[in-house]
């Protein structure tokens, strides 16, 4: 079982088997920052593809962390997401 807590820069809490651990994304300076509408579903769709490819935890959250972290940096947050996400795993693919 596994939970998660996300607020913006703040740490990503996740409960997994009873044990807390803290994720730490980068903060970015204020002029970095575009939009932020769809940061969360951003990260939310990084974990879940890392997620089904059978991934750790850890590297569903860094993924979601990296995710939500390109997306609050661009306008048009939704085409770009899914563009990201999809090139992201792509990649992996071909490693």
């Amino acid at each position: 079982n596994i939970a998660y807590h996300i607020t913006g820069s703040d740490p990503v809490l996740v409960i997994e088997n009873g044990k807390l651990t803290e994720y730490h994304a980068k903060v970015l300076p204020k002029e970095s920052i575009v939009d932020t509408n769809g940061a969360g579903d951003a990260f939310v769709g990084g974990f879940l593809a890392k997620l089904a490819e059978g991934k750790s935890i850890q590297s569903c959250v860094l993924c979601g962390i990296w995710a939500a972290t390109e997306i609050i940096q661009q306008s048009d947050a939704l085409v770009l997401m899914t563009k990201l996400i999809l090139n992201e795993i792509r990649s992996e693919a071909a490693e």
